[in-house]
């Protein structure tokens, strides 16, 4: 048995561990991939450090270690406080990337705070909001009426001051 190899086998087995367990933290895939290589690699290398049979046990070890280290990384990792700064909370069914309220606005009223050409902001309850006329130019200070709200775009329509 060589002192070289024997080294180079445990890198191999450090080196794959720590590679597949950064894949955590960089992902990608690459990391991971090259640490099941270092892994293989050492597995292959046993046979020429403790011959056929003690190579046949170092790779059942490495498969058998293997596994098991990724068991425990993958149910404890996201429990420690360390996971837990890498990982949300919750699981996002809850996250919007709108306001789904603006539907709330059809029917009110309120002044046009920017000329709309056709989009631009009105005052509407005390808030502004991002509007787009039903059709054309609605002058600065006009009055205007909410008749449709989808998602984040609010359609207004100039009311008539007869």
């Amino acid at each position: 048995m060589s002192g070289e190899l024997f080294n180079l086998y445990w890198i191999l087995i450090a080196a794959g561990f720590v590679l597949i367990a950064a894949e955590v933290f960089i992902p990608g895939g690459i990391l991971g991939v090259i640490g099941v290589f270092a892994l293989i690699g050492a597995g292959l290398l046993g046979f020429s450090v403790f011959g056929v049979k003690g190579g046949f046990f170092s790779a059942l070890g490495l498969l058998i270690g293997g596994a098991v280290f990724i068991s425990i990384w993958v149910k404890y990792l996201p429990r420690s406080g360390f996971g837990k700064w890498f990982t949300l909370e919750t699981d996002g069914k809850e996250f919007k990337s709108f306001d789904d309220s603006k539907h709330q606005l059809i029917g009110h009223s309120g002044t046009a705070q920017t000329d709309l050409r056709p989009a631009g902001i009105a005052l509407i309850d005390g808030k502004k909001v991002d509007v787009v006329s039903e059709a054309g130019f609605i002058p600065h200070g006009a009055e205007i009426k909410v008749i449709e709200a989808v998602g984040n775009r609010v359609v207004v329509r100039q009311v008539d001051a007869s």
